[in-house]
């Protein structure tokens, strides 16, 4: 969640604005780049072994958000923009491990996919 600052996610789905008081949540296994529109950022990053979800005290029997939770489903956004990326190279990644991270290379771009 910023607490500071915006800017656009980058993944393979596409990309996705954000800015003062977004909640971000990236499933496991997608690779994303955060790009910031300035150098004034701050975050809070968290780590779940387990879905997010909803608390139950927020949803109807029906899973619709209710009236007095603190977000709604206007507020829930995805990626806007699908960029096409063809490069070539030598593409590097970080793969976090058992709290390890790994270091791989890739010979084209991480969003390049079908």
């Amino acid at each position: 969640m910023p607490h500071e600052g915006s800017g656009i996610l980058h993944t393979m789905y596409g990309d996705l604005s954000f800015g003062y008081g977004d909640y971000i949540i990236i499933p496991r296994g997608v690779i994303y780049q955060v790009e910031f529109s300035d150098i004034r950022n701050r975050l809070l990053i968290m780590e779940s072994f387990s879905p997010i979800r909803f608390p139950k005290r927020y949803l109807s029997l029906y899973g619709q958000l209710l009236e007095h939770a603190p977000y709604c489903e206007r507020d829930i956004h995805g990626p806007k923009e699908l960029v096409t990326h063809e490069e070539k190279g030598d593409f590097l990644i970080k793969v976090k491990k058992q709290g390890y991270l790994y270091s791989l290379h890739y010979a084209t771009h991480l969003f390049d996919v079908v």
